[in-house]
């Protein structure tokens, strides 16, 4: 799907009170962000483990965020990111290795923050736009309201 095909994902949506250039404009910055981000997983080429420690430091900032996080827990994290820091000197040397870690720990913040940007989204959508079964989210309480998948 590109930026220009989000009119035809909006085509059949019947809602007359509703901004449709304000909620495509919410989606189109969503996309072009969810896009940014993997454009730059793919330029780094970013190996499996890599790829696996990025999973885990998402895991473990959405644990933090639900629950406090105990020491013993923390510390292994702490233990991950230095031996991951060390997988990448032994296998790319200091010098492209500093900046490879920054951008994967970039990759955590941004897709953290889009994760945040979306959820933001999908609650002001539910407590603004009027029940409709062509504009819900799987955060509405009301499952009355959902279309079925």
């Amino acid at each position: 799907m590109s930026v220009e095909k989000l009119d035809y994902f909006f085509s059949d949506c019947d809602m007359t009170n509703i901004n449709m250039d304000e909620i495509k404009n919410a989606c189109r910055a969503m996309y072009v962000k969810s896009l940014k981000i993997k454009k730059q997983f793919v330029k780094l080429q970013i190996r499996e483990v890599e790829a696996a420690f990025l999973a885990g430091s998402l895991y473990y900032d959405e644990l933090d965020d639900i629950e406090q996080i105990s020491s013993e827990t923390e510390s292994q994290m702490k233990t991950i990111r230095r031996e991951m820091f060390e997988n990448m000197v032994e296998t790319y040397g200091n010098d492209e290795a500093i900046p490879r870690y920054a951008h994967i720990m970039k990759f955590v913040s941004d897709i953290n923050k889009t994760c945040v940007y979306s959820t933001e989204s999908m609650i002001l959508c539910n407590m603004m736009l009027p029940k409709s079964n062509h504009v819900n989210t799987w955060l509405t309480v009301d499952e009355d309201c959902r279309v079925p998948m």
